[in-house]
């Protein structure tokens, strides 16, 4: 079911985050020992260890100045203060500002500022079948760059039992320490945060535009509110999530979606299956009025939805 969406406070600083990196390479995606090279230097000294005082060891990354880190909730199962280890080899103070088991991401607020930091993508790059490269901390500080290559947006249960419905999988060979870690397009710009690794396998990326998402309400109020949409459906065979069944008093109802309508675009973004919706709904917050486009009758409409809180 496509419902969930489906004194001074750490988001009232003024610390500042970058929106871009400057392209490391302008080839086309090829996991080359000068493309890691390239990736591994310019992203690496944002990328910290999340290990004291927590369940496992992992990595997170630095989108603010001011210590601000992302990384995979997971990590963070104890909560409380801790230490992470910076690439330098020191330790910094850290406070769990928050988690989200929904979409398995975590913020952590660093003692101090002026820290190097990487640049979230405004809304991840992520083409099935191009490479990408895992960032993580290594062992004796410094970073390790791993390639693998995109695959396709999907469900995952983790080993912790959560089910992360908008996660896209990569296939490669990436440490079990790059849970957290960011994940890195070859252009330079961090296009999601890895939730979960299989080891040998795979990871599971939290896409940018989620972790916008989940980052500002974390730091604005220490919870994320997630929006509900109110459908079930199914992955249409040429494209689209063919709206199956709409809950009385939804926002799909009170916007005109019907039983059959295949959705096509949701805000502008071309949706493609089920996944791709909830990578949309996830990034969306409750309040917001967005046009959504339908197939309908063999034509095409287009209704206004404002999406709803998910109930209780």
């Amino acid at each position: 079911m496509l419902a969930l969406g489906l004194g001074e406070g750490v988001g009232d600083r003024s610390g500042v985050e970058r929106v871009a990196l400057d392209p490391v390479s302008t080839s086309p995606a090829a996991a080359d020992d000068a493309t890691l090279g390239a990736v591994r230097q310019r992203v690496a000294p944002a990328v910290v260890t999340v290990d004291s005082a927590w369940t496992e060891a992992g990595s997170g990354v630095l989108v603010r100045e001011d210590g601000i880190v992302l990384t995979s909730a997971s990590l963070l199962g104890k909560g409380g203060p801790g230490t992470v280890g910076l690439p330098d080899g020191e330790a910094a103070a850290a406070e769990v500002v928050g988690v989200d088991p929904v979409t398995g991401l975590g913020v952590l607020d660093l003692a101090g500022d002026g820290y190097p930091t990487a640049a979230l993508s405004p809304q991840a790059q992520l083409i099935e079948g191009e490479a990408a490269f895992t960032v993580s901390s290594g062992l004796t500080g410094g970073g390790t760059a791993v390639a693998a290559l995109v695959g396709t947006t999907r469900r995952y249960l983790t080993p912790q039992g959560d089910t992360l419905d908008a996660v896209v999988e990569t296939t490669g060979s990436a440490p079990a320490r790059a849970v957290g870690a960011p994940l890195v397009t070859p252009e330079g710009e961090v296009a999601g945060i890895v939730a979960a690794v299989e080891e040998g396998s795979g990871t599971y990326v939290v896409p940018a535009e989620i972790a916008h998402k989940v980052s500002d309400d974390l730091l604005a109020q220490g919870a994320v509110e997630h929006c509900w949409l109110g459908i079930e459906g199914s992955s249409a065979t040429n494209g689209g999530v063919t709206v199956a069944t709409v809950e009385a008093d939804s926002p799909a109802e009170r916007g005109g979606l019907r039983p059959g309508d295949v959705l096509v675009t949701f805000d502008g973004r071309t949706i493609a299956d089920v996944p791709d919706l909830m990578v949309a709904l996830r990034s969306h917050s409750p309040g917001q009025r967005i046009d959504v486009a339908v197939e309908r009758d063999d034509s095409r409409a287009t209704v206004a939805i404002t999406l709803g809180t998910v109930p209780d």
